[in-house]
């Protein structure tokens, strides 16, 4: 019989030098609890060796606080049976005993953390982009016009040199020169 400890469980490691540990039937238990199936390892056939794993203090292990050395004292007693209902002679109890040391040293670490200074973000000038507005003959791209008479197509183009500025145009106006004026774009654009 061997015995592991982990961090979280204890680990029972049942070894033989032929397969009769368990021949036909047996099983590995927590004494007490061998009808609770998370605290009962079965086996079936021929193994030279078994293990069962008990999540510490479950299964009826028992937990003993210390002082001297300071820790955790663990103790259970697990059985290795050969058969699937009786207790034979062949059978063994095992008290498994684990002790987990506790180590109450303070570690401390002085750090020191620097403010957060701002950066500094260097303001750049940018100038304003040029803007131009013309009439133009038929669309867009059409020739630039001076005059017009009443039934051309006429179209307007505002166009900046900068092509992260936009532009919105509201307030638009024709007049006739002799004061009266008609609203072609209102303030909403």
């Amino acid at each position: 019989m061997a015995v592991q400890y982990c961090i979280n469980a204890v680990l029972v490691h049942c070894i033989a030098s032929s397969p009769i540990l368990f021949q036909k039937l047996g099983n590995l238990y927590a004494r007490g609890k061998f009808d609770q199936p998370e605290c009962r390892r079965r086996y079936y056939g021929d193994y030279y060796r078994a293990t069962f794993t008990v999540p510490l203090g479950e299964c009826g292990m028992k937990k003993i606080r210390q002082h001297h050395p300071f820790g955790s004292l663990y103790s259970i007693v697990t059985v290795v049976n050969f058969h699937p209902r009786f207790v034979t002679k062949y059978d063994k109890a095992y008290l498994i005993k684990c002790f987990y040391a506790k180590n109450d040293n303070e570690v401390k670490s002085k750090l020191e953390v620097s403010p957060l200074y701002p950066e500094t973000v260097h303001e750049t000038a940018v100038a304003l982009p040029m803007c131009k507005y013309s009439l133009r003959e038929n669309s867009v791209d059409g020739r630039p016009l001076q005059y017009a008479k009443i039934g051309d197509r006429i179209v307007h183009r505002w166009e900046c040199d900068n092509p992260f500025y936009g532009m919105l145009v509201k307030n638009c106006y024709v007049t006739d020169g002799s004061g009266t004026s008609v609203n072609i774009v209102d303030s909403f654009g």
